[in-house]
């Protein structure tokens, strides 16, 4: 889907792009205006839900010595919201993604009792 208005692209060219006839462009240009301000939009409340802070910012030696051991691929909101801003990314649903792998990484590091765990 694409937004063509929010990203300068006409409405000519938008139909020559569904009918295959501009190379510019295809079917499946994204608008990353509009994934910006929704990703933004979901970001901020989860940050909102993260009362505590837990998952602001990345995990440091000093705070876990062996998370990166343990944990391949960290991921915390402020580096969510690093790459939301730089919008690298197609499209807001990578958010998604993001927020899982938090979870799952505090799931994975943190013993059973701990307040991380509460999530299960």
């Amino acid at each position: 889907w694409c937004h063509f208005k929010c990203a300068g692209v006409t409405e000519e060219d938008w139909s020559e792009a569904c009918d295959g006839k501009n190379w510019r462009l295809n079917k499946e240009f994204l608008c990353k205006f509009c994934s910006y301000d929704k990703g933004l939009e979901v970001w901020k409340e989860l940050k909102k839900l993260d009362k505590l802070g837990f998952f602001a910012n990345p995990v440091t030696e000093e705070e876990a010595p062996t998370y990166r051991d343990i944990i391949l691929n960290p991921m915390d909101l402020g580096t969510a919201l690093k790459r939301l801003e730089q919008r690298t990314e197609q499209n807001a649903l990578w958010l998604k993604g993001a927020f899982l792998q938090i979870i799952y990484n505090a799931l994975l590091f943190n013993k059973a009792g701990k307040i991380f765990n509460y999530a299960k």
